[in-house]
């Protein structure tokens, strides 16, 4: 079966990636646009509705930073994800580039045509291969 990723471009989706094109025929990964503002807000409101306004609130302002400290919760997270998921970002970047789709407007029909045209990709050793790393002993 053929396996198209849509997916995030932090590092933990990075592994994530790796993970799946360990096991599976993977022909592409699409990492959708960042909606801003508006994706945020509509994240909140998901919250809210799964988990009530107080613990929705709380969280976005946690996610505010620290007027004193300076400490930022989107600081924290990326120190973190280096630290766990940083040799996968390497394995990640080794993947054939030419599978990666960066900033699909995954709600349009260009981006309905792309999985179209991955999905009439080839056999399974050309769908998602690992490059070979330079190295030079």
């Amino acid at each position: 079966m053929k396996v198209a990723i849509v997916t995030g471009d932090d590092p933990h989706h990075k592994h994530l990636c790796v993970r799946l094109a360990e096991n599976h025929n993977v022909v592409g990964i699409l990492h959708p646009v960042v909606r801003g503002v508006a994706g945020r807000l509509r994240r909140l409101r998901n919250w809210a509705r799964t988990y009530g306004w107080p613990l929705a609130l709380l969280s976005a302002s946690a996610a505010a930073p620290d007027m004193v400290s300076g400490w930022t919760m989107r600081a924290e997270l990326a120190r973190a994800e280096e630290r766990h998921y940083g040799r996968f970002v390497a394995e990640y970047e080794k993947l054939d580039p030419r599978l990666i789709h960066r900033e699909v407007d995954v709600r349009s029909t260009a981006a309905r045509e792309l999985l179209g045209r991955l999905s009439a990709l080839g056999d399974a050793e050309q769908s998602f291969q690992l490059m070979a790393s330079s190295r030079s002993d």
